[in-house]
Formats: C-alpha cells, structure tokens, sequence
C-alpha cells in the first residue's frame, strides 16, 4: 500500500514539475491567457454538470409525480370497484328475495296500497329473454279510468318497493269524466330473475 502511495506521489510530482517548466517558457501574457481558458474551461464543466443535475431532478420529479398520479387513479379504481361490487352483491340479494314472487302479484298489492285495485285490470306476459345467468321477463300492464294523482300513487308503490321491476315505457290516453280527467294506461314492464347454472 505505502508502495503504491508513493509511486502515485511520484507521479505527480513529475505532472507537476512539468507544468511547471510549462508556465515558466510562457510569457507573462500566455500565463495569463493559460489561465484564464483554464477557468472558463472548469466554469464549464461545473456548469455543464449542473445543468446535467438539474435535467436528472427534474426527470425524477416527473417520475414521482407520475407514479403519485398512477397510485391515485389505482385507489380510484379500487374503489370504484369496491363500490359496484357492493351495488352487484345487493342486487343479487334483491333478486333471490323475490326469485319465487311473481310480478302480477306484486303490482296487485301495489295498486291495492294505492287504492286502485279496482283499476287494475290485467298484467299479461309477453315474453321472456335470457343474457348471462340474468333472465328479464316482459309484461303488458293495463290500467283504466285512473286520475293523475292515482297514477303517480301506483307508480310510486311499483316503483319504491324492492321488487326488481323497470318501467319500459307507457301509453297513456286521456279522457274527460264530467270535469275530470281520467287516463287509461298501459304500461311495458320487465322484471328480472337469477337464473341458476342447469336451468
């Protein structure tokens, strides 16, 4: 080790006497002006390395702010997910509750807690389609001689009671009663079952 440290002596010693014997065959002026490139030459490298530094922060910075952005959009995701898986689970559980009920019984005790059992006067099937283990049965629902305020009654029962039903559409037709008015109503209706794997 105490070889190796003065062989490296030695040599600079020797770089340094050259550059030595270098100065001294320069004019005052050439000194001068060796020195004065020699520091531009060194501003330059501490620039250039700075720059450099500067350019790596600054790409880094860009990195972490990138994967902050991507690790905030992953948690949305996952609770997003989290969130429908919920809505599906509930769903589910909505649909084996009333998977032995029927539709024409259910609007039957709606429209009975609207008070318009006596309007209600069918609720025929039409047909039924089967998508991904979820089966959608059609209804044609009519109704007669009902007022406005009946009909938003019947449709508030249908619709905020927890059977798995959807308005399609609705056909309504008005008619006048002395001074008041009265709708006959015919209504598309899907209801929605699970339908087990072998059925």
């Amino acid at each position: 080790m105490a070889s190796r440290s003065g062989k490296i002596g030695r040599k600079l010693a020797i770089l340094g006497a050259r550059f030595e014997a270098m100065l001294g065959g320069m004019t005052a002026r050439d000194r001068k002006l060796f020195v004065g490139l020699t520091g531009v030459v060194v501003l330059l490298l501490i620039v250039g390395v700075g720059v450099m530094m500067s350019s790596s922060l600054s790409s880094l910075r860009g990195d972490i702010a990138e994967s902050e952005q991507q690790l905030v959009q992953t948690s949305d995701i996952r609770d997003q997910y989290e969130a429908d898986l919920a809505k599906i689970l509930d769903l589910e559980e909505t649909l084996r509750e009333h998977e032995n009920s029927d539709l024409s019984a259910f609007l039957e005790t709606a429209a009975t807690s609207a008070d318009v059992r006596d309007r209600l006067n069918s609720v025929r099937e039409t047909s039924v389609t089967t998508l991904d283990g979820l089966e959608q049965r059609n209804y044609t629902v009519n109704l007669s001689s009902m007022t406005l305020p009946q009909m938003i009654n019947f449709l508030y029962e249908a619709e905020a009671g927890s059977y798995p039903l959807s308005i399609q559409s609705a056909n309504i037709r008005t008619s006048r009663r002395g001074e008041e008015k009265q709708m006959t109503v015919k209504l598309d209706v899907a209801s929605f079952h699970l339908v087990e794997e072998g059925e």
